[in-house]
């Protein structure tokens, strides 16, 4: 049986961004029982029709387990505390090539990359040298970590902040980089009592969809950008969310200060053939949970909106998905389900 609970996330972002706002979003601690052990992860990624790797990234005990959902199994454990090879200091970003062969983890203190077969095995790690890196994705040859940036009262546009690193799956070496100018989210400055706190952390994703094109999506913003090899816009469409309302600043007495609501709209995507689904949603926000399906066509971003046809089936507050062979699963509160979408016109 798998049971999940809550408990509150300050997210501080230690290294990079000062610790004046605290995150007002939650995260769901999830729970396997067999009957060998039990199990606490918070995300998942399936490897193929039977096996998924459990992932805690928000414990202590950091680990990436393998399950086998036929038998409620665990069938492996990897991935310890520790500084030494194929251990980490905080498990954080992670990843797998479309071919579902390789593994591809972040040390967030550590400060590196490390490449494991699907089975566990390390097969290489190489120094990171990049602060707060909260996203790992992968495509053709390269995986790209992307760190979270910091909007403020500042941006005049024209001044690029580096976002996301290119590296070389094979070697782990980086290769390039992308930016990214803030100045293109300045409707963030509409946010009531925004001037009582001057600055707004955001966090972005960037996701290859062809040789020189990457989308690039924030994780509590409903925007989604189209950006080139240099870094230039080449599309960005604002996505008409149900019930999508703009972060907030509030006071809080019992920090003294003011804070942003920093909670998710988009929690996971996955690539399904020629697309990226967005999942989106959160009960925290009264944001239905669904996907924003994602194309690009002829240096254009197109999109459509679908809904879980059945939403009775995601009971905790963040919409985790992950696919295999062009189907997307979710996690039902007991097991791992198929999930089926109704498209919102």
């Amino acid at each position: 049986m798998i049971i999940f609970f809550k408990s509150t996330l300050q997210f501080l972002l230690l290294l990079l961004i000062p610790i004046t706002s605290f995150s007002q979003s939650f995260f769901e601690v999830l729970e396997v029982s067999t009957d060998e052990e039990v199990t606490i992860f918070n995300d998942f990624v399936m490897i193929d029709e039977s096996r998924l790797y459990l992932i805690n990234n928000r414990t202590q005990l950091y680990n990436v387990k393998i399950f086998n959902r036929e038998d409620e199994r665990i069938k492996q454990s990897f991935v310890r505390n520790g500084r030494g090879p194929g251990e980490v200091d905080q498990l954080g970003a992670f990843t797998m090539d479309e071919q579902k062969e390789h593994l591809f983890l972040n040390d967030f203190y550590g400060l590196n990359i490390k490449k494991f077969t699907s089975d566990g095995e390390l097969v290489n790690e190489q120094p990171l040298h990049v602060l707060n890196v909260l996203s790992l994705t992968h495509s053709g040859s390269t995986l790209i970590a992307t760190n979270a940036l910091q909007f403020t009262t500042s941006e005049t546009g024209g001044e690029k902040e580096k976002m996301s690193t290119l590296i070389d799956d094979t070697t782990l070496e980086v290769t390039g980089a992308l930016y990214f100018d803030l100045a293109e989210l300045s409707h963030l400055e509409e946010v009531e009592n925004f001037n009582q706190i001057g600055f707004i952390n955001v966090f972005p994703k960037t996701i290859q969809v062809g040789k020189d094109l990457y989308i690039v999506v924030f994780e509590n913003i409903n925007k989604v950008f189209l950006i080139d090899s240099d870094s230039k816009i080449v599309d960005q469409i604002t996505l008409p969310i149900p019930n999508y309302r703009l972060l907030e600043a509030t006071y809080s007495s019992r920090f003294d200060g003011w804070r942003i609501d920093e909670s998710k709209v988009f929690y996971d995507f996955v690539r399904v053939e020629d697309s990226i689904l967005l999942a989106f949603g959160g009960r925290l926000r009264d944001v239905p949970f669904g996907v924003a399906n994602i194309t690009v066509e002829q240096g254009r971003l197109l999109w459509s909106m679908s809904q879980v046809s059945d939403p009775d089936l995601i009971p905790q507050e963040e919409f985790l998905i992950t696919s295999h062979n062009g189907t997307v699963w979710a996690f039902d509160g007991d097991k791992f389900v198929e999930i089926e979408f109704t498209e919102i016109k």
